[in-house]
C-alpha cells in the first residue's frame, strides 16, 4: 500500500575541528611525538573536510532544489525504512510550525496536470467510453 512520508531534509553538515597544536620545546622527545601526532591528525582533518565540503554542497544543492519540506508518496515498507533509519529527517507528519517547501507545491500542480491530462485521455478514446474522434 502507498503511504506518504514527509522529507525534511537534510540536516546542515558540522565542520570537522581541527587538530589541536602541540606545545613544548624543540628536542623535547615528548614534544617531537606530540608533532608527529600533529601531522597524522592534520592528514585526517583534511579528509573531514573534503567530506565537510561535499555534505554542504548536497545540502545547498537541496535546498536550492526543494526550499524546504516535500511529501513524497512511497510503499508502506520503504516509509517505515526510511523513518528507522532517519527519523529526524522523514517524518509521517509535518512539525508544527514546518512550511512545505516550493518543490512540494510544484510536485501537487504536477499531479493536478497529469490527472487533468489522463482525465482528457479517457474522455477522448472511444474504448473507454469517450466520444469518437
Amino acid at each position: 500500500m502507498r503511504e506518504k512520508v514527509w522529507d525534511l531534509g537534510p540536516d546542515p553538515p558540522q565542520p570537522p575541528k581541527p587538530p589541536e597544536t602541540p606545545r613544548g620545546k624543540d628536542g623535547d622527545p615528548d614534544y617531537e611525538l606530540a608533532k608527529l601526532h600533529y601531522v597524522q591528525a592534520l592528514e585526517g582533518y583534511k579528509l573531514d573536510l573534503f567530506a565537510y565540503g561535499r555534505q554542504r554542497d548536497e545540502y545547498q544543492a537541496w535546498q536550492r532544489e526543494k526550499g524546504g519540506p516535500v511529501e513524497l508518496e512511497r510503499w508502506g515498507v520503504e516509509v517505515e525504512e526510511a523513518i528507522a533509519r532517519d527519523p529526524k529527517r522523514y517524518r509521517r507528519e509535518l512539525p508544527k510550525g514546518m512550511k512545505p517547501g516550493r518543490a512540494h507545491f510544484e510536485n501537487l500542480e504536477r499531479q493536478r496536470t497529469r490527472a487533468d491530462e489522463l482525465a482528457e485521455d479517457r474522455r477522448r478514446d472511444p474504448q473507454f467510453g469517450g466520444a469518437m474522434a
